[in-house]
């Protein structure tokens, strides 16, 4: 969920909660089967997570570019 939905009032962020969770669900199960399955962990993402997992994956692929 990003920072944005956090503010909003409680009755406004349970109904974006949901849209979310009907999105997700409403997903093609072929080719979303993953997302599908997650998707009630998907709305619970906060952008502190996003971003240090996008830190974390960037230095891991820094530190694979280093020789020896």
């Amino acid at each position: 969920m990003n920072s944005t939905a956090r503010t909003l009032p409680p009755d406004i962020l349970e109904k974006d909660v949901s849209a979310w969770s009907r999105v997700y669900a409403a997903l093609p199960g072929k080719e979303f089967s993953s997302t599908r399955a997650h998707a009630d962990a998907l709305i619970e993402v906060t952008d502190e997570e996003i971003s240090a997992a996008s830190v974390d994956s960037l230095i891991t692929f820094i530190e694979t570019q280093i020789p020896g």
